[in-house]
């Protein structure tokens, strides 16, 4: 199937269904039956492998990846396993307003570093998010 024809407004609507689907079915899993993270972790975890299960299908297991894309796949999801395990202990050891607080404002001091310290641009929208 050429996904390329399918035309982005019906990829937008799939995109928001699915992540009400996932919104919901982990809600239900948090208050039912993950009563601890490691539970959490686990309904993860299975997620993932649905999710990579479906894009399989879909593309029929005909993707190519380089070697760089291994290696930068498996260096984002290192840097994400420890901003979680992080971000754990700053709720354990510090005040919780301020570790929601600055984990919240990730994006936007993302943006302000880069527009101080690598003179990137940033157009109206950014500014419009951050606020």
């Amino acid at each position: 199937m050429n996904y390329a024809s399918i035309p982005v407004v019906v990829l937008f609507v799939i995109s928001i269904v699915g992540s009400i689907f996932y919104t919901n079915v982990r809600g239900i899993y948090c208050k039912k039956i993950g009563n601890n993270n490691a539970k959490l972790f686990l309904f993860s975890a299975i997620m993932f492998i649905v999710t990579l299960l479906m894009v399989g299908v879909f593309g029929l297991f005909k993707y190519e990846f380089s070697s760089f894309t291994i290696w930068m796949g498996l260096a984002f999801g290192f840097f994400i396993i420890l901003s979680v395990v992080l971000q754990m202990f700053s709720f354990k050891l510090g005040q919780y307003s301020y570790s929601v607080l600055l984990y919240n404002l990730a994006a936007v001091l993302s943006g302000l570093f880069g527009f101080l310290f690598w003179h990137e641009s940033l157009n109206v929208l950014q500014i419009i998010g951050s606020v």
